[in-house]
């Protein structure tokens, strides 16, 4: 489970073609192997934009630069297998083309404080409001492996009622 970074919008690198299987005594195709194309870009519609000389000019709006292998995996059906051979190949590019793509590492945020991941739930939504650390607390337990839901809860609704707050102080400030 891999995520990719890459210069070119339109990167696309065949892993495995549609290749014919036969079968073994007779030569015939009996079918095809499945097609393993990873690509790094988002092919949107083609649009007509003026032109320097006025004329309408055909563009094409695609915009990529990443790949994510899981959702990539989602999308065009691969098993494990197939995505674990779809991350080689990248890995391989990556080794043999530094400055054009490379393997992208996961963020991941600290504790907002250092008793965070002792506390109980309802600690963490008092000394969330209190340090007002309550947007830090609500990303850092998104991340977690084990999200407690209560906690995500509970800072959601925080921040809604900060929001409603703020609304109505500038309705009072505006008036």
């Amino acid at each position: 489970m891999a995520k990719y970074g890459t210069k070119a919008s339109a990167f696309m690198t065949p892993v495995q073609g549609a290749e014919p299987i036969r079968h073994p005594t007779t030569g015939d195709i009996i079918g095809f192997q499945k097609e393993l194309i990873v690509e790094a870009a988002i092919h949107g519609k083609e649009i007509d934009v003026p032109g320097p000389d006025g004329q309408p000019l055909r563009v094409a709006d695609i915009h990529g630069h990443f790949i994510d292998t899981v959702q990539q995996a989602k999308d065009k059906g691969w098993t494990d297998e197939e995505r674990e051979r779809v991350e080689t190949k990248l890995d391989f590019w990556c080794e043999q083309q530094p400055g054009q793509i490379w393997h992208l590492e996961d963020t991941k945020l600290p504790a907002p404080w250092p008793s965070y991941d002792g506390q109980h739930w309802q600690e963490v939504l008092t000394t969330a409001r209190a340090t007002n650390l309550v947007s830090e607390a609500l990303a850092y337990e998104l991340q977690r492996e084990k999200t407690r839901q209560g906690i995500v809860d509970g800072l959601r609704a925080e921040l809604g009622q900060a929001a409603e707050e703020a609304d109505a102080e500038k309705s009072l400030t505006v008036a």
